[in-house]
């Protein structure tokens, strides 16, 4: 494999599986994981860095490109976990892939990652288990430690109503969060944040180019109205 000057480890026998992997990463281009690409590049870099929700794995993928020191993930549905586990079988990084549920205490060691990945996850779990799950990063964070986490935003037009009742389904959305939400969660946990809106419709990304109707858009309606997902970038005090 020709050198594209980011790091990935590979073993020459194994070298078609590891371009594999390397196309996983790259692979990772909806627009969460879009949003969420130049952050791992700026913290994974010889970092321990865990995904909770991992699917099979592309922004993992992405933080071996990065330099990552390791990567583990976690996900709740074991075809998931087994597909990841065959894709980064090839590279010499160590890498973990776990099935659990991450309502529950998460089974690795407190103070054992620095960074924890979340794309679109915390909207799948029960409205009660949100300080839980965010506590739990906090817990598996070394001091300093960054979460990078992304959910849809409750107070969009239009959102989607929650699952109320039933058996619980990771494949559907229990429960949403607004800013305001997001950021008292995680400051009970232990984490300074920044959360921010992204992922407009596409007329009010092109009515922001003419200066004068942006200016009305600013107004109105709120931005909190408009903005389809949160974006938080979390610090462990």
């Amino acid at each position: 494999m020709e050198s594209t000057g980011e790091r990935l480890h590979i073993t020459d026998s194994r070298a078609n599986a590891a371009a594999q992997l390397w196309d996983h990463g790259r692979a990772a281009q909806n627009v969460h994981q879009q949003t969420l690409r130049p952050f791992i590049k700026q913290f994974a870099a010889g970092a321990d860095v865990l995904e909770a929700g991992c699917d099979s794995g592309p922004l993992l993928a992405y933080a071996v490109r990065a330099g990552a020191r390791s990567v583990l993930g976690v996900d709740v549905q074991p075809d998931r976990v087994r597909e990841a586990q065959r894709l980064f079988s090839t590279v010499q990084v160590p890498s973990r892939f776990i099935e659990a549920d991450l309502q529950c205490r998460w089974p690795l060691e407190s103070a054992s990652v620095d960074v924890v990945i979340c794309s679109e996850v915390i909207e799948h779990l029960l409205p009660h288990k949100h300080a839980e799950f965010i506590g739990e990063a906090a817990r598996v964070l070394r001091p300093g430690g960054r979460l990078l986490l992304t959910t849809p935003n409750i107070e969009r037009w239009f959102a989607r109503s929650p699952v109320l009742r039933g058996d619980w389904d990771p494949n559907h959305h229990w429960s949403e969060l607004s800013r305001d939400q997001l950021l008292g969660v995680l400051g009970l946990s232990g984490f300074d944040a920044v959360v921010t809106y992204y992922r407009y419709p596409k007329v009010y990304r092109w009515v922001g180019k003419f200066q004068q109707l942006a200016k009305l858009v600013e107004r109105f309606p709120p931005r909190r109205h408009l903005a389809m997902n949160l974006l938080a970038v979390a610090t462990k005090r």
